[in-house]
């Protein structure tokens, strides 16, 4: 659960059996002051790059 008027910081790493990558850099991104998103992201994409 999120909180109003917080910042959160995310950072990512993929894995297999075998190896584990680097956290990425953090991404930031602050709650509004209401719990509702005017705008939501729909959608993700995701690249493998090898």
């Amino acid at each position: 659960m999120v909180s109003p008027l917080k910042m959160y910081t995310y950072r990512t790493r993929s894995f297999n059996a075998f190896v584990s990558s680097t956290y990425t850099d953090g991404a930031s991104v602050s709650t509004p002051a209401c719990c509702v998103l005017s705008n939501p992201p729909f959608t993700l994409e995701i690249k493998l790059v090898s």
